[in-house]
């Protein structure tokens, strides 16, 4: 896809418009003609990454603060999470427009109620993918997540799969950590349900 179609939801325009392989946030991924988001984290912030990123390849980077890319295009955007989650459904077609995206949060029931509400979907001639602690489920085939809520460039490539199968719907897990990282940011959802909130969400590490 040209980096201008993925810079236009970020409201950033390029120079050289230039056909993107992938989006990348690691850069151990890098690759040819990849866009490289420096994503910020506790435990490694990708900023400190992007000249690596620049010599696997990179052909663009999206960063909040002015990084070292020799050779690659370098655009600033004031919140890289924010930021991937938009690019990330450009990249894949916006697939949560053909897809209907049904989110659940809560501390507990979250896996229970996403099964349910998948099953009465299916029974009523639905076809409907899941996403959460089991995985990515579209049928009868299972790819396991990292987390109950993915990062939104893994939401985003899972939800491309189930529009190219079919799926009508998506019974989506959303984490309170997904939420408060900008794993969903900009995701429509048709709707949203709120199961319970307890101490278990309450504390340094969550909230």
């Amino acid at each position: 896809m040209l980096l201008s179609k993925l810079l236009a939801p970020l409201g950033l325009s390029c120079g050289e418009d230039l056909e993107i392989t992938d989006i990348v946030y690691d850069s151990r991924k890098a690759g040819p003609g990849c866009l490289f988001v420096c994503i910020p984290g506790s435990a490694a912030d990708g900023h400190g990454f992007a000249s690596h990123a620049a010599a696997a390849g990179a052909a663009a980077i999206v960063a909040q603060r002015p990084v070292e890319a020799p050779g690659a295009q370098i655009f600033l955007t004031p919140d890289t999470k924010k930021a991937l989650s938009l690019i990330s459904a450009a990249f894949f077609g916006e697939p949560a427009k053909q897809v209907k995206v049904i989110g659940i949060t809560g501390t507990k029931g979250k896996t229970t109620t996403a099964c349910m509400v998948r099953a009465v979907l299916e029974a009523a001639g639905h076809k409907t993918g899941m996403l959460g602690t089991i995985g990515a489920v579209i049928g009868e085939d299972i790819t396991p997540l990292p987390n109950t809520t993915p990062i939104s460039y893994e939401v985003q490539k899972h939800l491309c799969r189930m529009a190219a199968a079919g799926c009508e719907y998506c019974v989506m897990e959303v984490s309170s950590i997904g939420l408060k990282d900008d794993r969903v940011y900009g995701l429509p959802f048709v709707l949203g349900v709120f199961t319970n909130f307890s101490e278990d969400h309450i504390g340094g590490v969550e909230h």
